[in-house]
């Protein structure tokens, strides 16, 4: 299960103020990209993949509320998140709840859930494997139209598992570390015990290096 921390789905906030263009030009929705790039943490709104381990290969704007249906929202940037290229394509124009639906965004059973404003920690969990499984509606919708727990994001979820993991064995390591040296200085523990005790913690630890680097070169940040 998933913490409530920024390894999957961070909280989203969006600003009070879009500059655009900015000098008081007119400006359209792809003016707000930047914007909307640090709004979204620089993460698909759907898949969550960040654009590191997108490549830097860029992301989309999306238009949460389909600008085929609600035109006048075509260029407000409050309409706007970051999506991969894959999951914007998946996403198109589908909005079950309709434009009669005014400020809901799914019927209870389909649609969508808008980012910024529910935690998607409610509505999604993040298992082992790197697969997105569905707490309550429109969750399981959103999976399957836009294949979220297709492979090429499954390995980037699990990925981040196992570097989050390293990370806290490293962790544990280097506070073992420490206190083996404070233990030998304070004369609680000989020196040879404390130079095997430090030498295989020292092994450890190169091996998790290793981990790492290869991590990095799989394109995990």
């Amino acid at each position: 299960m998933t913490k409530r921390d920024s390894l999957f789905f961070p909280v989203l906030i969006r600003r009070s103020d879009y500059q655009g263009k900015g000098n008081g030009k007119k400006s359209r929705y792809g003016d707000f990209q930047t914007e909307i790039e640090e709004d979204c943490q620089r993460r698909c709104a759907y898949c969550d993949i960040t654009l590191a381990e997108h490549g830097f290969e860029g992301m989309q704007l999306d238009h949460f509320r389909p600008k085929s249906l609600f035109p006048k929202l075509e260029h407000d940037p409050t309409n706007l998140v970051l999506a991969c290229p894959r999951c914007n394509r998946l996403k198109w124009h589908h909005w079950p709840a309709g434009t009669a639906g005014g400020s809901f965004s799914h019927d209870g059973v389909s649609g969508f859930v808008d980012p910024f404003e529910v935690d998607r920690l409610e509505y999604f969990v993040v298992d082992d494997t790197g697969e997105l499984a569905a707490l309550k509606p429109p969750s399981s919708y959103m999976i399957g139209l836009m294949k979220l727990n297709r492979k090429a994001r499954t390995q980037v979820r699990r990925l981040r598992h196992i570097r989050e993991e390293v990370r806290t064995l490293s962790a544990r390591l280097a506070d073992r570390q420490e206190q083996t040296c404070r233990s030998w200085r304070a004369g609680h523990l000989r020196a040879d015990r404390a130079l095997s005790r430090l030498e295989q913690i020292t092994e450890q630890l190169n091996v998790l290096v290793k981990v790492q680097q290869a991590m990095e070169l799989l394109g995990s940040p």
